[in-house]
């Protein structure tokens, strides 16, 4: 479990890498990531809910999430759970969860 301190209406880039046998390819229809946030785990609906448009390759398996200021900038100060998923197929892969701590922003 990894939490992330995040500033509330702030871009957020998350890091992360896959260790496996084969390149990633983010063209092809066997693979997808999504960047899922939600008020209580139970919830049924989404805070943020990101697929791979979202995604940046940098090579050798590593990447970017990019999530936007507008995705957070309504979102009061909390923790809120979150995952990130990877997909590869029929497999499913959770990467991370945890919960995404928002800060209230000083600067508007």
């Amino acid at each position: 479990m990894k939490d992330i301190d995040h500033v509330r209406g702030d871009t957020l880039n998350i890091s992360f890498s896959i260790e496996a046998g084969t390149v990633i390819d983010l063209n092809s229809e066997n693979v997808a990531f999504t960047f899922s946030v939600k008020r209580s785990i139970t919830d049924t609906e989404y805070l943020i809910h990101k697929d791979k448009s979202a995604v940046e390759s940098l090579g050798d398996n590593s990447f970017i999430f990019h999530i936007a200021p507008e995705d957070t900038e309504g979102l009061a100060e909390d923790f809120y759970p979150y995952d990130l998923e990877f997909r590869y197929g029929s497999d499913v892969y959770t990467l991370a969860r945890g919960r995404l701590h928002v800060i209230a922003d000083v600067s508007i």
